[in-house]
């Protein structure tokens, strides 16, 4: 997984930094929720990163609470119809690095990128990322996509890797319940999606892009 962090192409966490640079606010330190995130990708996706007596992922050490809430989580995901069936034949955390062509206001430009699928179906044209989420209605987690940018990160790995139809699966910390949002390229999702990642992508290739093209 590191190597992939260290790679250089241009990355939807990338464009979130230009972000933040670029309109700095003061959010929660995201450590906590990304070792969650990481161990629930782990139990779901990459079990043999997973020592359950341990309950360690990587060597790193989880609360027994924790490891147990992410183990209802998974098997809250696995006990989905639609989601144990969107499994099936698909491959987990596959990286895409590809060049992306995109145009800003009328201005061609043009960078390397990479993302990491949680769930990709090549042959049927499908991706899926997997959210642990707070959230505990369909209609707060639907809220919750453009405030955390997944609609950004959608758009962006549909582009980069010629998928047609993404879908956002959350899974709640707090009933365990499952939510999905369907998008496609004629989304309202997809369109806001692919309106911040331009404009984001630009600004990264204003200050990177000739050590990219």
């Amino acid at each position: 997984m590191q190597d992939y962090y260290q790679r250089p192409e241009c990355s939807n966490s990338d464009l979130t930094s230009i972000k933040q640079q670029i309109r700095p606010i003061n959010l929660p330190d995201p450590y906590l929720a990304f070792l969650f995130g990481t161990l629930f990708d782990a139990l779901l996706t990459e079990n043999e990163r997973v020592n359950y007596d341990k309950h360690t992922v990587d060597g790193e050490r989880y609360s027994k609470p924790d490891f147990k809430k992410a183990l209802k989580m998974k098997n809250s995901f696995l006990r989905d119809d639609f989601c144990r069936e969107f499994i099936q034949l698909a491959t987990f955390q596959d990286i895409i690095v590809d060049t992306l062509k995109m145009n800003f206001q009328g201005i061609d430009f043009e960078l390397k990128c990479r993302c990491k699928w949680d769930i990709l179906k090549r042959n049927y044209s499908l991706g899926g990322e997997i959210k642990s989420t707070l959230a505990k209605t369909q209609s707060e987690f639907e809220s919750s996509v453009k405030f955390f940018d997944w609609d950004r990160q959608t758009a962006f790995y549909m582009d980069l890797t010629k998928t047609d139809v993404h879908v956002l699966i959350g899974i709640s910390k707090v009933n365990f319940k499952v939510f999905k949002v369907f998008i496609n390229r004629n989304s309202e999702t997809y369109k806001t999606g692919l309106d911040k990642y331009t404009y984001l992508a630009y600004k990264y290739f204003l200050l990177f892009g000739d050590s990219f093209c």
